[in-house]
Parts: C-alpha cells; structure tokens; sequence
C-alpha cells in the first residue's frame, strides 16, 4: 500500500449448501485470483464455508466438524498469498453455537468475530440455533491454534496503521446501534460486513442507502458481502448484491441478480484519515480500554493500480442532471444570501 491505497474486494462464490468442502475449494479459488490481481482484503459473505441456508443442520457436529476441516484446508492453500481474508461459518464455543467472521492471513487465522445481533422475525430463525456475540470474550481454540474472540477486534497492517478494519456481520448493520459505529470510533477505516441479506421488492435501496449512510456516519470504508446463488430457499431468495462504498459515496456495486460477483476497487485510506482529523464531530475512542488489535503482516506496500474515476472537475457535476441541480443549489444560496443582506440594511435599490 503506497500513498494509503490499499486493493479491496468483495466475492460471492457459487454456494452448495452443507458441503464445506466444495464451498472453500470455490473461495480458495477466488482469493487465489484476487491476490493475483493485488486485492490485500477480501470478503466472503455471512456462513459462505457452510451457507446460511442449513437450518437445523448447524446444530449437527457432521457439518461443525466439516467447517472446520474447510476452513484448515483453505488457511493452508492460501497461506502464501499476500491478502487478508474473512470468511464465514459456524462455530462452537463452550458449548453455544455462533455465527462467526474468520479473519486469517498467512496460513494462520488472526480473530474471530461473533454476530452481535440476530434475527429471529419473519422469515429469519438464528436465535433457534446461534447465541449473540460480546465485545470482549477472550480467546477460542480452533485446531491448535488459540485466538482473539469477541466484536471488539482491530486488524492493523504491520506495514502501516492506516490499513485497519474490523467486522460486522450481517444485520449487525440494522442495529439501532451498530457495532461498526463502534469499530470507527476505535480506529477501523475499513469495515468488512459478511452478509446474507435475502432480498424482496425494495431491499436493494434499503441495503444501498444504509450502507452509503453508515460509511458516512462512520467516515470508513464499507465492504458489503452478499450471499449469493446457491442459498435460496422456498422461504427466502438471495440476490448477491455486493457494495463498496466511501464516506457516504458507492464506488462500486452490482446489481442484484447480476453475474458479475466479485467486486474489486481501491480504497483511499489517507483521504479517510484526512477527513476524520477535519470533522470536529468525529470523536475518536481510546481503542485500548475496549479493543484488540491483531496485527497482521502481508508483506511491504507495492504500488496500487487505480481503476477507480476520479472527475478531472471534482467541484463541476458530471452528470447533466446533478450539473442542473448544482447549478439551481448555487444560484437559490446567493439569492437568498443577497435578500437577507438587501433587507437587513434597507437596501432598496442594487447597481
């Protein structure tokens, strides 16, 4: 990462649902491609190691014990790839079931994080399964590996502090408040959102102004991970619409339904921080009192390719309409900046 760019994506694999197996050879696929391409972060969606669509079957140790038994076999076919992934499935701690975000890099898996809220109204049932995760709940065994586990997880590149994310998972996002406004105030500029997000007659611009509005609120990053074909149910159907945005504005989204899947975009992160410093609302939250922070290490910055448009005009609308509203926004600001100052000194004529 030069001049704080830093590659990014989103990919939504085909998924066979209750067959581990199948599904991390597809995504070892994909992280193999985007590396390849110099994408340092990707994201799966929410369950893509098992799909969200199993049902009871999360509750069976056959298919727990094939997630983790994938979810090895991915660490060791990626782990001389330069690129963080995060990948879902389920996971048993302590004798409770979680839906999880893995994060790993290098062949070893940096943090685990757990789904703060979960759906349990109309067409959605997790609370039948799956137990709500906390901020802080200390650490997890996964093979011979011992982990960070909780929301309140920071993953910092060694190479440069900028690179910093965190995750949510799904409708963590709807939350009245939710965890990625937290993550922000403790330092992430990146937030990876893992996601199954069926869809139905005007979820798109729901999902859409959400995700524009929190990468706002938060001045972050917002990588949007969708479920995708394979999961649709007789109650539900998933439409794979996958989005990044930046402070408030989309750069890249597919439409839902679309083949296309993978998203790839660079992401600004000095632009981020610069905002953050001039934005006296922006209150920053001392990440050590809460939050852990993993460091990871894919390697020194290289040089980031941008693909992304950038308006030779920045302050001009490009678009003929915007360009009409901007204009109409310019002349009604002075109009009534002269009224004001007209009737405040008893102006009654102007040359």
């Amino acid at each position: 990462m030069k001049d704080g760019f830093v590659k990014v994506a989103v990919s939504s694999p085909d998924v066979v649902v209750a067959d581990p197996d199948e599904n991390s050879k597809k995504m070892i696929e994909k992280a193999e491609a985007m590396a390849a391409c110099g994408v340092r972060l990707v994201v799966f969606p929410e369950m893509s190691i098992t799909g969200y669509t199993c049902g009871d079957l999360f509750l069976q140790d056959t298919l727990l014990d094939g997630a983790k038994e994938a979810l090895f076999d991915y660490l060791y076919q990626t782990a001389e790839l330069d690129i963080v992934s995060v990948v879902g499935m389920p996971l048993e701690h302590r004798g409770k079931l979680y839906n999880v975000a893995v994060v790993a890099s290098g062949g070893h898996i940096l943090g685990v994080v757990p789904k703060t809220y979960l759906p349990d109204f109309g067409e959605h049932h997790e609370g039948r399964c799956f137990t709500p995760g906390r901020p802080n709940m200390g650490e997890i065994n996964i093979g011979d590996e011992v982990v960070p586990f909780g929301t309140s997880l920071l993953f910092r590149d060694a190479w440069s502090s900028c690179f910093t994310f965190a995750v949510e998972i799904s409708d963590d996002l709807r939350a009245l408040n939710p965890p990625s406004t937290q993550h922000a105030a403790a330092g992430a500029l990146i937030i990876a959102n893992s996601a199954a997000s069926a869809e139905i007659v005007g979820r798109a611009d729901y999902r859409r102004m959400l995700i524009k509005s929190q990468s706002a609120r938060t001045i972050s990053a917002y990588l949007f991970a969708d479920a995708g074909f394979g999961e649709s149910t007789s109650d539900m159907v998933y439409s794979c619409h996958n989005l990044i945005a930046e402070n408030g504005f989309m750069l890249l989204e597919n439409s839902p339904f679309d083949k296309n899947r993978d998203l790839m975009m660079e992401i600004d992160l000095h632009y981020l921080r610069n905002q953050r410093r001039r934005v006296s609302t922006f209150e920053q939250a001392d990440e050590e009192d809460v939050y852990r922070v993993v460091i990871f290490d894919i390697g020194a910055p290289v040089e980031t390719p941008l693909t992304r448009h950038y308006s030779k005009t920045p302050f001009v609308a490009e678009n003929e309409n915007e360009l009409k509203e901007t204009a109409r926004t310019v002349i009604n600001v002075q109009s009534a900046s002269l009224y004001k100052r007209f009737s405040h000194t008893g102006c009654k004529n102007a040359l």
